[in-house]
């Protein structure tokens, strides 16, 4: 079942970790600390807070240096030097590289 677009805009992102089924299997097996930690890290950098994003992802980088979704964000952010656009909606294009013919 999807989960109505009105919830998370009122939940906020940590909503999804509670009720989105993908999401909780998506955790099973993880180190307790990166898991907790991204999340913090996640919502706070939706929220537009990225020096306490930073802090958050950090941390889970201590828990599996080698998270890549953790150390994508960190460098996204660490391109403005971890303050939030002006402009920020809680979300950024992803720009894909261009496939080769």
């Amino acid at each position: 079942d999807e989960v109505p677009l009105e919830a998370i805009e009122s939940e906020g992102a940590e909503y999804l970790y509670v009720v989105d089924q993908d999401i909780v299997q998506w955790q099973e097996g993880l180190n307790h600390t990166l898991a907790n930690r991204f999340r913090e890290g996640l919502c706070h950098y939706i929220d537009g807070d990225w020096t306490e994003a930073k802090t958050a992802l950090e941390s889970a980088l201590q828990a599996d240096p080698d998270d890549g979704p953790t150390q994508a964000i960190l460098a996204f952010m660490g391109m403005t030097g971890f303050v939030a656009p002006e402009e920020w909606a809680g979300c950024r294009p992803l720009i894909l590289p261009a496939s080769s013919p």
